[in-house]
């Protein structure tokens, strides 16, 4: 699995993965105050008998502040905007992107509404399936493919009496990839898979005429019987779990195949239907060019803030990389460039303060989603020298981890706030234990991060995550009070230093593309891009070491990090059984291979 495999993996389609686990620690947040409410006379319970509970919790903050800790709510209270540089005070803004409702703007950009606009399901018809008994002679030229079905496998049949040959699936995809190039399709078939689950292509798909399949078999077949039969290898890429092959009954014992989903789109239809929100994407525009985002200048109550579900965010940050991934289609990098820039610009929306753990990791989200758009053009080799230049310009302000360390100080705070007010009754000492235990163990966390660095120690936000999880199964007052309220935040660091890791390789990326374009090849060594094509190279943010780097031939290099575990595999990434392996094991590769 490649990085951007595993990438691709880990934001999902920004709705299926982190979001998730997001929209979960976005419900968590209202009943953290239910949860330790309902342990408060455990607290009076199991005071501490010697009275060094508030001394040790003023102690504890002590330190903390001076290691920078934000532990008063004046440290997250936003900032004054002047309303004329105010996002959120720009015509429709407030209305698209402040309410936690489907807002008018998300409900023109849904996939209900732009379905109206697809190209028709019986467009893409590739062929039609007829099923016979075994006995019935199949004449000259009534069909392209005879098949034969035993109720268990299927095999070739030589129309003229021949011997079976069981590679019926390869051929039938060798027989439909000829009709679509003998319809004038470019093969392989240049396409791309949207944010969305959406296949983009760039152009329409037309066989020169449906592929004739004959089936003998004296079973009654269904359509997931025919489904079965269709090659595994895809044609276009799909959604996880979803084929690439569609099968309609086309009456007693007559199938159709058609491509892909219901609808698939061309990246002119996919232009075509975004299009018709051009006045309300210009509102967005001009309101980006403010420089200040902030929806509220007040103070809001700690425990119960106002958390947004930014919902318009993800819709727009997915409609835009579709729209740039079709500009990329149909080489047109530099209408591709200003949709990829306005997804760079709204993640200043996004982590408006006070930036929640949400906030943070949606942020991480359309970095993700921008980070993949830019491999998509480098991997069809579409972007140009201006466009990757600019490119570069826009990673190089990518710091995932500032946002990240003030969301976390933000979750102490409010952590520590419902510890505060779970005690109805003196003494009060169980719960200043609590509260020490849960900002020190908070702290083992921050310290491995270094965000002037863009750099996450893996080796000690694991031992951090080792201390929590010892820590608060202790059978102690402290340890019941605080387990829950604190959350499980390896998760998180472990894709900031993802993400933080594909948008260092995906500058590194461009670079590279820059030289390949202006001199004919790669490099030999990274160091040879400064100071033409790049400034200064970014370092692989596990353990602040240079990013690893070989040219390979046929156009190819090899660019990873050490990954998550730290070791030097030699590029090597580990098949994962899941998410958690993905990150975890193996080496964090560029997948510099063209599509």
């Amino acid at each position: 699995m490649t990085f951007m495999d595993r990438l691709s993996h880990a934001i999902g389609t920004l709705g299926t993965g982190i979001w998730k686990q997001i929209s979960g620690w976005r419900l968590r947040q209202p009943i953290l105050f239910e949860l330790v409410a309902g342990t408060s006379l455990l607290a009076t319970s199991y005071a501490d008998e010697n009275g060094q509970g508030q001394p040790s919790w003023e102690r504890c903050k002590r330190e903390l502040e001076a290691k920078g800790a934000a532990l008063d709510w004046a440290a997250f209270c936003p900032v004054p905007v002047p309303d004329a540089e105010n996002f959120f005070k720009a015509p429709k803004m407030a209305e698209w992107f402040g309410s936690g409702t489907n807002s008018e703007l998300v409900n023109k950009l849904s996939l209900v509404g732009l379905a109206r606009h697809a190209e028709c399901a019986k467009s893409n018809l590739l062929a039609d399936v007829k099923v016979i008994t075994p006995d019935v002679r199949v004449t000259d030229g009534e069909a392209d493919l005879v098949l034969t079905y035993n109720g268990s496998s299927l095999t070739l049949s030589a129309v003229d009496g021949g011997s079976p040959d069981n590679g019926a699936g390869a051929r039938i995809l060798e027989l439909l990839e000829s009709a679509l190039a003998q319809g004038g399709n470019q093969m392989p078939i240049r396409s791309l898979l949207g944010s969305q689950g959406l296949t983009l292509t760039a152009q329409p798909l037309q066989p020169a005429k449906p592929l004739r399949i004959v089936v003998r078999t004296d079973d009654r077949l269904t359509v997931g019987e025919i489904m079965q039969f269709l090659p595994k290898d895809a044609l276009l890429p799909t959604p996880r779990g979803i084929g690439s092959f569609r099968v309609e009954s086309g009456g007693a014992n007559r199938f159709r195949v058609f491509l892909g989903l219901p609808a698939y789109y061309t990246a002119a239809s996919y232009l075509a239907s975004t299009d018709q929100l051009t006045p309300e994407f210009s509102l967005v525009r001009a309101a980006l060019a403010r420089p200040g985002a902030q929806r509220s200048t007040e103070c809001q109550e700690p425990i119960n803030p106002d958390i947004p579900d930014f919902l318009a965010e993800r819709v727009l940050t997915q409609t835009f990389a579709q729209r740039a991934q079709c500009h990329l289609l149909l080489h047109q990098p530099e209408q591709a460039l200003e949709d990829l820039t306005l997804i760079h610009d709204l993640c200043r929306v996004v982590s408006r303060r006070p930036v929640t753990l949400v906030a943070a990791l949606i942020n991480v989200a359309v970095r993700g989603v921008y980070v993949s758009t830019v491999a998509d053009g480098l991997h069809l080799q579409a972007w140009q020298e201006p466009q990757l230049s600019a490119i570069q310009q826009q990673l190089r302000e990518v710091n995932l981890l500032p946002p990240m360390i003030e969301a976390f100080q933000w979750e102490r705070f409010t952590a520590l706030q419902t510890l505060e007010r779970t005690a109805t009754a003196e003494p009060r000492e169980g719960v200043y234990e609590s509260m020490t235990l849960v900002a020190t163990l908070d702290q083992g966390f921050l310290d491995a991060a270094d965000a002037s660095r863009r750099m996450v120690r893996a080796d000690a936000t694991d031992r951090a995550d080792q201390r929590a999880q010892i820590a608060l199964s202790a059978p102690s007052p402290a340890a019941r009070l605080a387990a829950p309220v604190f959350g499980n935040f390896t998760r998180s660091w472990q894709m900031i230093a993802l993400n933080q890791t594909a948008v260092n390789e995906a500058f590194v990326a461009c670079a590279l593309e820059r030289h390949r374009l202006a001199l004919g090849h790669y490099p030999k060594l990274l160091e040879s891009l400064a100071p033409r094509f790049a400034t200064e190279i970014p370092r692989d943010p596990i353990g602040d070491l240079p990013l690893h780097y070989q040219p390979r031939e046929n156009g190819r290099f090899l660019l990873y990090s050490v990954g998550w575990n730290g070791l030097d595999e030699g590029g090597q990434v580990c098949p994962p059984s899941h998410l958690r392996a993905a990150i975890q094991d193996g080496d964090w590769v560029w997948d510099s291979l063209p599509l």
